[in-house]
C-alpha cells in the first residue's frame, strides 16, 4: 500500500478491483467508476421531456469515444427506478416496454439481454430507495467492434413498427417542475474491462400534458358566514398537474364566491388559489371554466381546444346556519405508497408516503388519507407479497405525524392485511400516528386486535372483496363456503366498514365486479356488499382508490360526516359508520331516518307507530339521473330529480312484520335501508345502511 491507503502494486491493485466487482454484484446500486470522455457519451434523439401517462417511444442513441468497444464489450443502461416505468421487455413489439438496439456500423452483431437484480438491503427510513429491483438492458457485441464516433441506438418502443406501446411513467410528483429522471449507462469496452459510467449521463424530465379537466378544491360544508380558501389544479387525461399551461381561469358567480378570474402567467403555475364566503345557507355548487394554452417549447401559445370550448370543473358545498351540524369531509382510506411491495416491483414505484400524501391533498383535494400498505404472508406464488418492516412502519407513522394538522388534513397510518382466514383483504387504519408496530400478522386478525387493545391503540378495519382469495371456484369439491369463512373471523367492534368501489371496479353485487366472472366464481360469493348485508353484517359503506400508481384519492373516495376536521372528530365518524362511497365525484348525500344518521341502528319502538320517513339530501357536480331508495337490497323508491340537486322525503308504508330477516351472523332479527345516487355522466353515490333491530 502507499502512503495514502491505495494499491501500490499491480497485484494490490487486481485484488482491489476484484472487491470493487464483489460489491458492485452485491449492490447495483453502488455507481462505478466515472470515466471521461473516451468512454463516449450517451443522449436522447427523442423529446427530452415526457408526458407522465403517455405511451411513446423513447430513443437514447450512446456515441462511441476514443477507445471504441471490441468484440465482448458492453454497453449498459440502467433504467431510473422511481416513477413506475414500463419494465424491458423482449418478447414482442405488440406489447409495452419492448426493447431492440441499433448499429450504424453493419459489421456489428449485438445482443440484447434485460436484466433484473436486486440490490443489498438499504436503510429505507434514512434514504427510502425501496425500488428492490434495478432494471438494466445490456447491449454485448458479440461480433465486429465499434470505432470512434459509431453508434448504438436504444429503442424503448421502436417506432418503426408504427404505433408501439412504448416507454411510460405513469405518476409524477406535484412539485412545480415536474421530474427529472436519469438513466445511467456504463461501458465496458473489452470482454475483462471493468464497467465505468460516462461523465454525463442522460436525462428525461417528466412534465404534465395539456389541461384536460380542472379539479376544484373548496370546503364541502361551511357555517353561515364563514370565509375560506378554494383552489384549482389543472390536470391533464392522466390525472397529473398539467405543468404547461397558460390562460385564464374563471370562477362563476354564485352564492359562495364572487367572479374571479385567475391569470395563470407562468406555465408552471399548476395551483391557483380564490376566495370563498359562505353567504347564504343552503346548498350550493361552484363551477369553474379554464381558457387553457399550452406553452411550447419556443415560448409561443397555442389553444389546445377547439374555438369556443373549456375544460370545466365543478365543486358542491353546503352553507348550514347551525355551526354545531355535522360537516362534510373527503377521503381515501386505501392508499398504497412505495412502501407496498407490489408498488415496488410491479409498478416500480418509489414515492414516499409524504408524496403520496401530498398529492391526495394538493391534487386530489382530500382532506384526509389511510395509509394502506401491504402487511401479508410472503407467498412462494406471488412474491409481491411481504411484511411492512419496523423501520418502514416508522417512516408511515412519521409521515402521518408531519403531515397532519387539525381542520386543515389529517392522515392515518395503516395497512393491508391478508391472512390464514382467507376471505379477503382488511385494512387497518390506526387512529394516532404513534401508533404500535401491528404484529402477529403471520397468524390472525383476531391476535392483531387482541394486541391493539392490550396496547390502548385504536384501529378499525375495513374489508373488501377479492376475486382469489376465499371465494370458492365453480365446480370446487369440498371447500367451505365463503360466508362460513366470513361468519367465523368477523369481529364487529373493529370492522366498521365494506367498501363497496375502488379504482379496481365495484363490489355491489354479482355481475358489477369483471373480475368475479373471469375468475369464475360462484354467483352467491359472500365478499360483495349486497350478500354481506342480506347475510346480516353491520358493515357501513366506504370507496376508495386502492392506487399503486401515486395517484390518490381519484377513483373511489368515502364521505364522512363529522364534527369537524381532526383526528378524533373523523375516527369517531368513521367507527359511527357516517359515512358514504363516490365512484369519483364529490357527490353531498345525507341519509337520515328521523334524527338517526346512516349507519346507526334504530329501535323498532321508535318507528312502529307509522310509515318510516327518511329524509334524503342529494347534490352532485352533474345533473343527477336518478336516486334510489333499498329495503334489504331491493329498490322501493326511485327518484327522477331533473336537476343537480334533490332534497326530498322518502316513505315506507309496509309493515315492519312482512320485513324481518334473521341475520347469519348472531341470528338477531333486522331490516336494512340504503341509498344510492347515479350522475348523468354514471358517477355514483352509496350510502352507509340504517338498520331498524327490535328493541325499544
Amino acid at each position: 500500500m502507499d502512503r495514502r491507503g491505495g494499491p501500490r502494486t499491480s497485484k494490490e491493485k487486481r485484488k482491489q478491483a476484484s472487491i470493487e466487482a464483489a460489491s458492485r454484484a452485491a449492490d447495483p446500486t453502488i455507481q462505478p467508476p466515472a470515466g471521461g470522455p473516451e468512454l463516449g457519451r450517451a443522449f436522447f434523439e427523442s423529446e427530452t421531456e415526457l408526458v407522465a401517462g403517455s405511451s411513446q417511444p423513447v430513443l437514447m442513441r450512446y456515441v462511441a469515444g476514443s477507445r471504441g468497444i471490441r468484440k465482448g464489450g458492453s454497453v449498459r443502461v440502467e433504467l431510473p427506478g422511481r416513477l413506475a416505468w414500463t419494465r424491458p421487455q423482449l418478447r414482442g413489439f405488440e406489447s409495452a416496454g419492448y426493447v431492440e438496439v441499433l448499429s450504424d456500423n453493419t459489421d456489428a452483431v449485438l445482443q440484447l439481454s434485460v436484466e433484473s437484480v436486486t440490490p443489498g438491503r438499504q436503510d429505507r427510513a434514512a434514504a427510502f430507495k425501496v425500488d428492490p429491483r434495478v432494471r438494466v438492458v445490456r447491449a454485448t457485441l458479440v461480433d465486429g467492434a465499434l470505432r470512434k464516433g459509431e453508434s448504438i441506438l436504444f429503442c424503448f418502443g421502436p417506432p418503426r413498427f408504427g404505433f408501439c406501446p412504448g416507454y411510460t411513467a405513469s405518476i409524477i410528483a406535484t412539485g412545480p417542475r415536474g421530474c427529472v429522471e436519469q438513466f445511467v449507462v456504463t461501458v465496458a469496452t473489452t470482454p475483462r474491462a471493468r464497467l465505468r459510467s460516462l461523465a454525463k449521463q442522460p436525462q428525461l424530465r417528466l412534465v404534465g400534458d395539456a389541461v384536460s379537466r380542472v379539479f376544484v378544491k373548496v370546503p364541502s360544508s361551511l357555517p353561515l358566514g364563514a370565509k375560506a380558501r378554494g383552489a384549482a389544479v389543472p390536470v391533464d387525461a392522466y390525472a397529473n398537474p398539467s405543468h404547461r399551461c397558460t390562460g385564464t381561469l374563471t370562477v362563476g358567480r354564485g352564492a359562495l364566491a364572487a367572479a374571479q378570474r385567475l391569470r395563470i402567467e407562468r406555465p408552471f403555475a399548476v395551483r391557483k388559489a380564490f376566495s370563498v364566503q359562505a353567504a347564504r345557507a343552503g346548498i350550493h355548487r361552484i363551477e369553474l371554466q379554464a381558457d387553457v394554452e399550452a406553452a411550447r417549447a419556443d415560448n409561443t401559445l397555442v389553444l389546445i381546444r377547439p374555438k369556443g370550448t373549456r375544460a370545466y370543473g365543478r365543486a358542491v358545498c353546503e352553507v348550514n346556519a347551525d355551526p354545531a351540524a355535522h360537516r362534510l369531509f373527503w377521503g381515501d382510506l386505501h392508499v398504497h405508497t412505495g412502501l407496498s411491495n407490489d408498488c415496488k416491483i410491479r409498478e416500480r414505484l418509489e414515492l414516499s408516503p409524504r408524496q403520496i400524501a401530498e398529492y391526495a391533498r394538493d391534487v386530489a383535494g382530500m382532506d384526509f388519507v389511510g395509509f394502506a400498505d401491504h402487511h401479508q404472508p410472503v407467498d412462494a406464488e406471488k412474491p409481491v407479497l411481504a411484511y411492512l418492516r419496523m423501520d418502514e412502519w416508522a417512516v408511515q407513522c412519521e409521515a402521518a405525524r408531519r403531515l397532519s394538522r387539525s381542520g386543515a388534513f389529517v392522515v392515518f397510518p395503516g395497512i393491508e392485511y391478508r391472512g390464514p382466514e382467507r376471505r379477503g383483504d382488511t385494512n387497518l387504519t390506526f387512529k394516532d400516528s404513534d401508533a404500535p408496530y401491528p404484529l402477529y400478522a403471520r397468524e390472525s386478525l383476531q391476535k392483531i386486535y387482541r394486541f391493539c387493545r392490550e396496547q390502548g391503540a385504536d384501529v378499525l378495519s375495513t374489508v373488501h372483496f377479492h376475486p382469489n382469495n376465499g371465494h370458492r371456484p365453480a365446480g370446487a369439491r369440498n371447500a367451505r363456503s365463503s360466508f362460513e369463512i366470513w361468519k367465523n373471523s368477523v369481529d364487529h367492534r373493529h370492522e366498521r366498514l365494506m367498501e363497496i368501489y375502488s379504482g379496481w371496479g365495484r363490489y355491489e353485487h354479482y355481475g358489477c365486479y369483471p373480475w368475479a366472472t373471469a375468475a369464475g366464481l360462484l354467483p352467491d360469493t359472500s365478499g360483495l356488499v349486497r350478500p354481506q348485508i342480506l347475510h346480516g353484517a353491520r358493515f357501513g359503506i366506504y370507496g376508495s382508490g386502492d392506487d399503486h400508481k401515486g395517484h390518490a384519492g381519484l377513483q373511489g373516495i368515502t364521505g364522512v360526516w363529522a364534527s369537524k376536521l381532526t383526528r378524533d372528530a373523523l375516527f369517531e365518524a368513521l367507527h359511527a359508520r357516517r359515512t358514504y362511497a363516490a365512484s369519483h365525484a364529490k357527490m353531498l348525500l345525507r341519509f337520515k331516518l328521523g334524527a338517526h344518521w346512516m349507519g346507526e341502528e334504530v329501535p323498532a319502538s321508535e318507528v312502529s307507530g307509522g310509515p318510516r320517513v327518511f329524509s334524503v339530501t342529494v347534490a352532485g357536480t352533474e345533473d343527477l339521473r336518478r336516486v334510489e331508495l333499498l329495503c334489504n337490497e331491493q329498490v322501493i323508491a326511485t327518484v327522477d330529480p331533473k336537476g343537480w340537486k334533490l332534497e326530498t322525503q322518502l316513505e315506507d308504508r309496509r309493515s315492519l312484520g312482512r320485513l324481518w330477516r334473521n341475520s347469519d351472523y348472531d341470528g338477531s332479527r333486522f331490516i336494512a335501508y340504503r341509498l344510492r345516487a347515479v350522475q348523468m355522466d354514471w358517477q355514483y353515490a352509496w350510502s352507509s345502511p340504517i338498520w331498524i333491530v327490535p328493541g325499544d
